[in-house]
């Protein structure tokens, strides 16, 4: 699917993010903005924001279940302990095995720590996007498309981990200073639809339970 975004008054119609799923029932929803309404439409193509997954899941298979991973637990405590999970899991493996592919269609360690510094700030843009303008759309993005054209495949695991502290740190000090109405503001994700800040967060902690998951998985000989 294609998201189009038009000016309820101006003759140009803004080109979004493409989706996965037909959103003929919301087809026309205004969105607020600085500049006036806009409308919404739908057109046919495929995005994929849950690559690297799971390929055949649907967007709500996949929220299902990243958001099992964190049943019972404390979203801001799981995100806050992952960097040190991460550099833990990494300590001392060489470079060939962090780079190395299991499989064609799967990410390396060092692939999944580069998603990971980057679907960061990702995160951290849309709830502030969400913060400054509540009912904003969100955009979804290819992740397959990211790990080739960011070049995954050469970047520094080590750095990776660096940088996603740094972002994670700043998103957590932003979340923690938020007041209970802004935990409820929303945005209208391109796959999923609605979403509020404190679905995001548990999102994104589910999202680090996977991914930890992946690494040792690949890291860690199976008995």
């Amino acid at each position: 699917m294609q998201v189009i975004l038009t000016p309820k008054h101006g003759p140009a119609p803004l080109p979004g993010m493409r989706n996965t799923l037909a959103r003929a029932d919301i087809r026309g929803v205004r969105f607020g903005d600085a500049e006036g309404p806009w409308l919404v439409k739908f057109l046919p193509g495929k995005l994929g924001e849950t690559a690297g997954d799971n390929m055949n899941e649907t967007p709500q298979e996949y929220i299902k279940r990243i958001t099992s991973y964190v049943e019972g637990e404390q979203p801001l405590k799981v995100q806050a302990a992952t960097p040190k999970k991460l550099e833990r899991l990494i300590k001392g493996v060489s470079m060939s095995k962090l780079r190395k592919r299991h499989a064609p269609d799967k990410w390396s360690v060092v692939e999944i720590l580069a998603h990971l510094a980057d679907t960061e700030i990702v995160g951290g843009y849309r709830i502030r996007m969400i913060l400054g303008a509540p009912g904003t759309p969100i955009p979804g993005f290819n992740q397959d498309a990211w790990v080739t054209s960011g070049h995954y495949d050469k970047r520094d695991p080590r750095k990776s981990v660096e940088q996603f502290r740094a972002f994670r740190e700043a998103n957590l000090a932003l979340l923690k200073s938020l007041t209970p109405e802004q935990w409820k503001h929303h945005g209208i994700h391109s796959e999923r639809g609605v979403e509020t800040v404190e679905h995001i967060v548990r999102m994104f902690a589910g999202h680090d339970l996977n991914h930890i998951r992946q690494i040792e998985n690949i890291l860690v000989p199976q008995k």
